[in-house]
């Protein structure tokens, strides 16, 4: 039941991707993986994916937390890596999650511009929700 929930905020809020249109394929993750990572891709071009994104539903913690985001390099500078970000925080707030975890700290000075706060090894961001 909650992977189907998952499944349709995801594919809702992903609508508002800009680089979502009718033609894009979204490939899910295989059902017994902890980790839910979607892969967006438009057939026809060279490259293998446009952007992706990888999360945890953590129920012990409380927390959503963020393990993989991504945009290919030949589509940087566009702003979907903000828009990938904005998307998942869209996404916790639809599963229920007010705090957000960012696991894998690689870009810290994007993480801090995007709003979250630094952490030992990791970025939090408590979600306001009104």
């Amino acid at each position: 039941m909650i992977q189907e929930l998952v499944r349709d905020v995801v594919r809702e809020e992903a609508r508002s991707l800009p680089f979502v249109s009718e033609k894009t394929a979204i490939f899910e993750p295989r059902e017994n993986d902890e980790m839910r990572m979607y892969l967006f891709c438009n057939p026809g071009e060279t490259q293998a994916y446009r952007a992706y994104f990888g999360f945890v539903l953590n129920e012990r913690e409380g927390v959503f937390e963020i393990r993989r985001v991504g945009v290919h390099e030949a589509y940087q500078g566009r702003g979907w890596g903000r828009a990938l970000v904005e998307c998942l925080e869209r996404i916790a707030q639809a599963c229920g999650y007010d705090r957000i975890r960012v696991e894998k700290n690689r870009n810290p000075s994007f993480w801090e511009h995007m709003g979250y706060a630094p952490a030992p090894r990791k970025h939090e961001k408590l979600l306001i929700t009104s």
